[in-house]
């Protein structure tokens, strides 16, 4: 500030006018003037620079441990996927194996109500040339036909009894699990006591 008061003239007198600068201009802690101004606003902007470069240095750091989170959530979710994708494979090597399987029941079925057919269609026959033609040796065909019907249906029966019995356990377990896994608060209620939280 001293330069721009500076009043001495050319010829060494010091009888010259004073300088304009330093009212118009102002000083840093004088309050006023257009230097005072700019140095406030300068200071201003600093500081706010500042406390948005901490606060970038502070969302760096946090974001540091995110980024590990998100790893091992990532790590974790891809540890569900290739369970599913385990369980979906497995569900459908276990479809074809049973597509396979109920292809040899129904055909052991069908064969089994064949040979009902042919029996009886036999024992019909035995029992006409009984009655028409007066052919009684006919009577060990239909006594032989009558036994294996009789095995055959004792038979039919356990295995009618069986799946009375199965049928619906397997109906209402599947109707059981079905509703369980429907929600996450019928989960809880049904299998959570099961299988743990």
């Amino acid at each position: 500030m001293s330069a721009f008061s500076y009043t001495d003239n050319f010829d060494g007198s010091t009888s010259g006018p004073s300088s304009t600068f330093p009212t118009l201009l102002g000083s840093i802690t004088g309050g006023a003037g257009a230097v005072y101004t700019a140095h406030y606003a300068f200071n201003l902007i600093n500081e706010g620079l500042k406390s948005i470069s901490d606060l970038a240095d502070t969302f760096d750091s946090q974001f540091s441990g995110l980024s590990g989170n998100i790893g091992q959530f990532k790590t974790s979710m891809q540890s569900m996927v290739d369970q599913v994708n385990g369980f979906d494979s497995m569900i459908s090597n276990m479809d074809s194996m049973i597509s396979q399987i109920m292809t040899i029941v129904t055909i052991a079925v069908t064969a089994v109500f064949g040979v009902f057919i042919g029996l009886g269609v036999l024992s019909i026959i035995g029992t006409l040339f009984m009655t028409c033609c007066d052919k009684y040796s006919c009577r060990y065909l239909v006594y032989f036909v009558c036994v294996i019907l009789f095995v055959l249906g004792l038979f039919c029966f356990l295995l009618s009894t069986l799946f009375s019995i199965l049928t619906p356990v397997i109906y209402f377990g599947c109707d059981f699990l079905t509703v369980s896994v429907s929600s996450p608060a019928n989960f809880s209620s049904n299998l959570g006591s099961i299988l743990g939280g």
